[in-house]
Order: C-alpha cells, then structure tokens, then sequence
C-alpha cells in the first residue's frame, strides 16, 4: 500500500498565524510538531519512507524537505501551480501509479492532528486495503459528528454492508458540500439533528485503474484527457518542464467535484473511523486540540476577569488578560 500525504494547502482559516508564505500544516504549534509531521510519524510506525509520497507546491518544497528528510527525494510530488486538490490528487495519482501500478492508494491523510490510538488507524488502513483489493471501490472516511463543525463536508450514510471486517462499513446515499457552500453553523446543525449525516474525514483509498475509469465517466473538468496526457508524458520520461506545461492545463477544482458523482452512483463505500478523530481547520479546532490534550498552547500566563470559555494563543510566554468577555478567541 502507499500513501500520498496532501500538503500543498493555504490554511488561510488559521490567520494571522497561518499564513499562505507558511500555512497550517508547517506550523510547529502542536507539541513542538506540525501537522505535517505528525501525519508522516504515524504512518512510519508500520510502513516504510518508501510507501509514502508528499504532494505540495513549489512555495512549500522547503517546509516539507525540512520536516520529512526520511523520504526518498523522488517521493517529493511538485505541482507547478495551485490548482486545488483535484488536480493535485491525479497528478499524485498518475505519478505513484507510473511506478506501482497495481498498489492501494491512500490520500489525504494531512489534515489531521489526532488520531488516537494510532494502532486503531494502521488496523484502519489494513483494513481499507483488503476492502479496495477486493471491491475496486472508492473508500473513505466518516465520523459521527460530536459538535457543530463547518471545516468538513458531510456524508449521508446508507445501509451498513457486511465486508467481513470489525469495522462499520456504509454505502453512500449522498453528499454535502459543507466547505465549498460556506454553511452557516446554524445550515450544519439543521442538517445533523436527523442522525443520519456524517462528516467525511479525508481517506479517500482507491488503485489506479478504476480511479481513471471513472474520471473517464465522471470528470466534468478536462482532468481525464490532462491525466492521459500525464500518464504517457511520465511513462516516457519527460522532464519536469515537460510535466509542469502539462500540469498547468487542468482545470481547477476541489476532488470532490469528482468524488460526489461517485457517491450519487454507488460507486463509494465508507467506514466509521475506529480512533479518536480530530480536523484541524479553525481556531475552534485548535481550542478543541487543546482541551483534548491537556498542552499549553504557547506557556501563556492567562488571568480572567468576569469572563470565561475563551481561547487565547500566543508564540511566546505573555501575559494575557481578559476583562468581561466571554466565547471569544485571542491570537497574538
């Protein structure tokens, strides 16, 4: 199996501290770790620097050189230009797919700070791999929601299916575009009170041929005959001047322009995460990283006056002080 941790975003929801000359997933905030980091350390506890790919953007070859030195410098997926994670993902796809064509895929695995216990996540994994060997489906990730969150898209569950595994495995009924339609928490809340939605948590899981196979049939971007072109310019050998004006033809666009048609056709099956799941997008995920890990975020000397439930965060030990306010969030 191999995997291609996605860490060419702008992580803009995390200003002023994240900003697009370094965002989010470089940001050593987490216990003396990045984002970044601590995804790459979790899947070396069972696999190889060998199994695992970074795709980012030139801006970030550096962050990600710094931060991962255990991997091959041919792993480094480059993109000549942001495009979003559409094309981002079948760039990285055809590039993996060039040299193990008939290897299980996982993506996305970036965006995550917590998974606890990771042991449950490499069962996870093993667990996605025998089901994508077997079925030739799209695979990935939901979680019941415990609060209102509007940094992930939405899942509508179907009927649980029997795969043989421990784990709780779904069909896909449809799918809400929470992050690109900028819903209201309010909008969210309405939608999850029936119980029946999740949040999707990024693990998308395929191999490489019926990924394109569907491209083909579903893409309403010009991404398959791009990626065909990609295939055959990487299979030759062609240069990164050579792939970068190839690149640079696609259309952008978020995956999941493409991923939805395969929810609405029941091409997709979910699994329930089987760890403790936490995205980090907001500074209300930070707060909520946090209160989960019991860390000082930044060794803050914090004194309240008539206020409380509120969050403060500074880059060096400072005092902060609160004077009647409540359900607000400080960053130096």
């Amino acid at each position: 199996m191999k995997f291609v941790i996605m860490a060419g975003g702008l992580g803009t929801k995390l200003w002023p501290v994240s900003t697009q000359e370094k965002p989010k997933q470089f940001l050593k905030i987490f216990g003396g770790k990045s984002l970044f980091e601590i995804n790459l350390e979790g899947l070396l506890e069972k696999y190889t620097p060998e199994d695992i790919y970074v795709s980012t953007i030139e801006d970030y070859l550096r962050f990600v050189k710094e931060q991962s030195p255990q991997l091959p410098d041919s792993h480094y997926i480059v993109e000549s230009s942001f495009k979003n994670s559409g094309p981002a993902s079948i760039y990285a796809m055809c590039r993996v797919a060039n040299e193990y064509p008939d290897e299980v895929i996982m993506f996305y695995v970036q965006p995550v700070v917590l998974r606890i216990p990771n042991e449950k996540y490499l069962e996870m994994i093993e667990n996605i791999d025998r089901i994508v060997s077997k079925t030739n489906r799209l695979v990935t990730g939901i979680k019941f929601p415990e609060f209102v969150e509007t940094g992930s898209d939405l899942i509508k569950i179907g009927e649980k299916v029997d795969l043989g595994s421990t784990l709780n495995f779904y069909n896909v009924e449809s799918f809400v575009n929470v992050v690109n339609e900028r819903m209201s928490s309010k909008k969210v809340a309405d939608i999850i009170a029936s119980k029946k939605y999740a949040l999707h948590t990024n693990h998308y899981t395929w191999k490489a041929e019926p990924f394109f196979d569907n491209l083909k049939r579903f893409s309403a971007h010009n991404w398959y005959e791009v990626s065909q072109e990609m295939r055959a310019a990487l299979k030759e050998g062609a240069d990164y001047n050579k792939i970068s004006s190839i690149y640079d033809k696609f259309e952008k666009g978020r995956i999941e322009d493409f991923t939805t048609e395969l929810y609405m056709n029941n091409l997709a099956t979910v699994v329930e995460l089987p760890f403790k799941w936490l995205h980090i997008t907001t500074w209300v995920d930070i707060e909520e990283y946090f209160k989960m890990t019991d860390e000082n975020p930044a060794n803050a000397e914090i004194v309240e006056l008539d206020s409380k439930n509120n969050f403060a965060f500074t880059s060096d030990k400072k005092l902060v002080g609160t004077v009647g306010i409540e359900d607000c969030i400080i960053v130096e």
